[in-house]
C-alpha cells in the first residue's frame, strides 16, 4: 500500500492521465457468479513523462463513481474514450482519442474495396490518416514547438474533417452512422490535445496497458 499510494500521488500530481477499462470475469468471488462481468480500470501518466506510472484498479462495475474517486484532486488533461462515466470526473480537461474515432470508421468500411472511392467511411479513415501523418512529423519537436505547429498544420485538418463530416447526411443505426455519431459527439474533446504540446493525440498508452486483460479474456 505505501508503494501504491506513492504511485497514485505522483500520478495525480502530473498534468496528463490516460484512463481506460476492460471487462473482467473473476472465479470464486464471494457472492458472485464466475460469469458475472466486472471491470479492470487502468490509469497511467503521459508517455512523454520520464517516470512511468501505471496503476490498475479492480471494481465490480463500470460506474463513474470509480474514476471520479480515483482521480479526485487531478486537474490536468484526462485522455479517455467516449464512455460517459468519465463525465463524472470534475476539474479536468477531457481529451478524446483519435484512434477510437478512426477505428469506428474502419469497422464501417465496405467489404468491397472497389467501393472505397465513394465511401464516406473510407474518406473519414483517410482524413484520420492524414491527421496522424502530420502529427507524426512533429514527434521530435519540443512541446512548445509541437504546440505551435499543431495549430498551423494539424488543426487545419481537424477543421476540414469536421466541416466535411457535418455535410454528410448519414442516418440509421448502421456502423457508419455509429462512427459519424461518435466523432461528432466527441468533437470538442478531439480538439483538446491542441492545447498542450505534451498531450498525445490518442489513448493508446492506456489501451496498450489494459490489452493483456482483453487478450486473456478472448483466449
Amino acid at each position: 500500500m505505501p508503494v501504491y499510494e506513492k504511485m497514485r500521488t505522483l500520478l495525480i500530481a502530473g498534468n496528463i492521465i490516460h484512463a481506460d477499462e476492460s471487462v473482467l470475469q473473476v472465479l470464486h468471488e464471494a457472492g458472485r457468479k464466475s460469469t458475472t462481468d466486472s471491470r479492470m480500470w487502468v490509469y497511467c501518466n503521459g508517455k512523454m513523462n520520464d517516470r512511468s506510472v501505471i496503476i490498475f484498479e479492480y471494481q465490480q462495475t463500470r460506474g463513474g463513481i470509480y474514476p471520479a474517486r480515483f482521480l479526485k484532486g487531478f486537474t490536468g488533461f484526462l485522455i479517455c474514450d467516449g464512455y460517459d462515466a468519465y463525465n463524472s470526473v470534475t476539474g479536468t480537461k477531457r481529451c478524446g482519442c483519435w484512434t477510437h474515432t478512426r477505428r469506428y470508421f474502419v469497422e464501417a468500411l465496405p467489404k468491397d474495396k472497389s467501393a472505397y472511392s465513394t465511401s464516406v467511411a473510407a474518406k473519414a479513415v483517410n482524413f484520420c490518416d492524414r491527421i496522424y501523418h502530420e502529427e507524426g512529423l512533429l514527434a521530435e519537436l519540443t512541446a512548445e514547438e509541437r504546440y505551435k505547429q499543431r495549430l498551423v498544420k494539424v488543426k487545419t485538418l481537424l477543421d476540414a474533417f469536421f466541416s466535411w463530416l457535418n455535410a454528410q447526411n448519414i442516418s440509421g443505426k448502421g456502423k457508419l452512422a455509429k462512427a459519424v455519431g461518435y466523432a461528432l459527439n466527441e468533437k470538442k474533446y478531439l480538439y483538446t490535445f491542441l492545447d498542450d504540446g505534451n498531450v498525445p493525440i490518442d489513448n493508446n498508452r492506456a489501451e496498450n496497458s489494459i490489452r493483456p486483460f482483453a487478450v486473456g479474456r478472448k483466449n
